[in-house]
């Protein structure tokens, strides 16, 4: 007659012989001791691994576990010895010179394989057959200069091609720049040129520019005027009189909008008469105060 084991010693003996499966030897002080001398001596922790008879994670953990001391150890070995010598990285880039293998050079320096590519990496070294790609660099910019000679040759009816050529650029960024300079659709005639050239360097706001030329975006009278070398007038700097001040303080004492007060000042723009009046108001509230 056969005894059927009941449930509990089923379960107490699948435990037994878990822990008989899963039990590994404890870490030994010798065995600590051998860690800190193989890992002072250099070696990796596979090859510490294979001399203690351990797995890799094993010996990882170990020496996680125990990092202030591994640390302090590691500090003057050959594993955290990560500088180079000047004298080294002669040789190596002589090597490199003369096509040495990374396994040769890795002999000859004794240091890895994955070191010296890390510091062929960093060096801007690639190894052979794989040729260093050469930087991108920014485009070249458009001078006044140029921009004029394009809008010249662009008039005598040469093709974008032909443009390219002659001024040494690529094509795509000749057809770029005709595209933002508006140069073939709807081309400034010289009546146009002589009339924004008048405007401009009589002062007037690019406003009163733009109501000038109905059929012209204030944006292309702009580039307009820096291909025609005029950028800097419409920028000129009127300072204000003291009947437009006056004009000023009184429409704004009997409570008239900017919007009213900027009509009554011509050449002055709603935002120009609120930063000069806010700028009266703290010059006298400062004065008050002393």
């Amino acid at each position: 007659m056969s005894i059927i084991p009941c449930e509990g010693q089923k379960y107490a003996s699948g435990i037994a012989q878990s822990a008989s499966k899963n039990t590994k030897p404890r870490w030994s002080a010798a065995d600590v001791d051998q860690l800190r001398q193989l890992s002072a001596e250099g070696k990796s922790v596979k090859e510490i691994a294979l001399s203690l008879g351990r797995s890799y994670n094993s010996v990882m953990t170990k020496r996680r576990l125990n990092k202030s001391d591994m640390d302090k150890i590691l500090a003057g070995s050959l594993v955290r010895r990560s500088f180079w010598s000047e004298s080294e990285v002669s040789k190596l880039v002589e090597a490199r010179k003369q096509g040495v293998s990374i396994k040769q050079i890795s002999e000859m320096l004794g240091k890895t394989c994955r070191s010296i590519e890390r510091k062929l990496h960093h060096m801007g070294l690639r190894r052979a057959g794989h040729p260093k790609v050469p930087p991108v660099t920014k485009p070249r910019a458009w001078t006044l200069e140029e921009v004029q000679h394009l809008d010249k040759l662009v008039r005598q009816g040469a093709s974008s091609p032909e443009i390219a050529t002659v001024m040494h650029r690529s094509l795509s960024s000749v057809r770029s720049r005709i595209h933002r300079g508006g140069s073939i659709v709807n081309l400034f005639t010289e009546e146009e040129d002589a009339k924004l050239t008048s405007l401009l360097e009589d002062g007037v706001k690019w406003d009163a520019v733009q109501a000038a030329f109905a059929s012209r975006s204030l944006p292309s009278l702009r580039r307009r005027a820096y291909v025609l070398g005029l950028s800097n007038y419409g920028r000129k700097r009127v300072f204000w009189s003291e009947k437009e001040l006056a004009t000023l303080t009184q429409l704004h004492a009997e409570g008239r909008s900017f919007r009213e007060i900027s009509e009554h000042l011509p050449g002055r723009t709603v935002a120009a008469c609120m930063t000069k009046l806010c700028y009266f108001q703290n010059a006298d509230a400062a004065a008050d105060a002393t």
